[in-house]
């Protein structure tokens, strides 16, 4: 399973070197493509591992309905710290691009 926290860590230890190390054209390639793609997909495969784990729960009869929808949606908000702190990195990034 993914985690938000080791994408991020991902992220420090490969994009940012190479974002320090490179030109302003590659800066801004990494600050207006390539940052919102891995944001973007880190965010959805964290709700999806976060879902499926509800929806085991659900299918065993361990939750009911409602239950699983109100997990769902507080599970939810792992991604949202993910979120922020990614939009500081960028946001920096582009201060520095």
């Amino acid at each position: 399973m993914l985690h938000p926290a080791h994408d991020a860590r991902r992220y420090n230890f490969v994009i940012l070197p190479q974002y320090f190390a490179s030109g302003t054209t590659t800066r801004m390639a990494i600050c207006l493509v390539m940052h919102p793609i891995a944001l973007e997909s880190a965010e959805a495969f964290s709700r999806l591992n976060k879902s499926s784990s509800v929806l085991a729960l659900l299918r065993k009869g361990k939750l009911t309905p409602e239950k699983a929808r109100r997990r769902a949606v507080e599970s939810s908000m792992d991604a949202f710290f993910l979120k922020v702190m990614m939009a500081f990195y960028r946001r920096m990034q582009v201060l520095w691009a």
